[in-house]
């Protein structure tokens, strides 16, 4: 059975989008979203989504498939997102904000 040596802290990315009455927080590099009535609901719906979302891949040992799957490039020690400059058409969006939202990668032996 693997074991945990530490988490790689890394920050995304997340699109913050108004949309009707809702914001929406999406962040490309891992095709993730969530959504609220308000900002700060749309930010915690999205960190409860992530967390969901790193705990499933790993006990499913498929998060390394979908980071490459997203274009993230993963070295010996270390995870790149993709830059959401090459990812998102912000000309589709009159209303958004880049935020960076801070995300723990497990490293096991």
């Amino acid at each position: 059975m693997k074991e945990i040596i530490h988490n790689i802290v890394l920050n995304v990315a997340v699109l913050l989008i108004k949309e009707g009455e809702c914001i929406v927080a999406y962040c490309p590099a891992l095709e993730l979203s969530s959504y609220g009535k308000t900002e700060e609901e749309a930010k915690e719906y999205f960190k409860d989504a992530l967390d969901i979302f790193i705990k499933d891949t790993v006990e499913k040992g498929t998060l390394e498939k979908n980071l490459l799957k997203f274009g993230w490039m993963l070295r010996s020690t270390d995870y790149e997102p993709p830059r959401i400059e090459n990812q998102v058409d912000f000309s589709k969006y009159e209303n958004y904000k880049i935020i960076n939202q801070q995300i723990q990668i497990p490293e096991y032996t």
